[in-house]
């Protein structure tokens, strides 16, 4: 059975994140999505980030941060 971009585009928002869901953990348990590194990597963050929360940006931090990357681009 094939599936095209345009018949995803057609379900429902909840059902597309579902699916996003679903692709994004057969990929990670696939072995081919991160390399050993990048994955202990990501875990060391996430200790860092659980044994000291306040190192953590906020979402406004986070936009501002994307905004001044984009602007330094163009420039």
């Amino acid at each position: 059975m094939e599936i095209s971009i345009n018949d995803i585009q057609k379900l429902p928002p909840q059902t597309q994140l579902e699916l996003a869901e679903q692709i994004w953990d057969g990929l990670l348990h696939s072995g081919h999505l991160l390399s050993e590194e990048q994955i202990s990597e990501t875990r060391r963050r996430a200790q860092e980030l659980n044994d000291n929360p306040s190192i953590a940006m906020t979402e406004e931090q986070m936009w501002a941060k994307v905004d001044e990357l984009r602007n330094a681009r163009k420039s």
